[in-house]
């Protein structure tokens, strides 16, 4: 629901001419506090089930390389616009992160989700990383 809420407010703000500066950065901030609040609760979830402890300690380190690179990668893309570069360059992009949460949900496997994601995430991180630098490399 949050991901589709998410995707009406850009819409509606170009359509109803009501883009800004100020608009974009509220957008790029609850676009990251939404995604951590999922992994919040997913970690509270861990925490609380009936599982024993080397299941939940893999669960929660998962976890946590999951946020940390799920946010570097987020950050890497804000950073390189505020160095005058712009890309999307990596495989595991929000979308990708949100639709896997969603899946290893519903299929009852989230921590090997989220072992994707940390994974695939970390690769996304350097090409992103190295994308953005050859673009400052060319910008001169």
């Amino acid at each position: 629901m949050a991901g589709g809420l998410d995707l009406m407010d850009g819409a509606l703000a170009r359509l109803t001419g009501k883009v800004s500066p100020f608009g974009a950065l509220l957008d790029s901030v609850f676009d990251r506090l939404s995604e951590a609040v999922l992994f919040v609760g997913i970690a509270i979830f861990a925490l609380r089930d009936d599982i024993s402890e080397n299941r939940q300690i893999f669960f929660i380190t998962v976890l946590l390389a999951a946020l940390i690179f799920s946010q570097v990668v987020s950050y890497l893309r804000a950073r390189g616009e505020g160095l005058g570069v712009f890309t999307k360059a990596g495989v595991m992009t929000r979308p990708e992160r949100v639709v896997l949460l969603g899946v290893g949900l519903i299929v009852g496997q989230i921590e090997w989700f989220l072992l994707a994601i940390a994974v695939v995430s970390c690769f996304t991180l350097f090409q992103r990383m190295f994308t953005i630098r050859d673009m400052l490399d060319k910008a001169g």
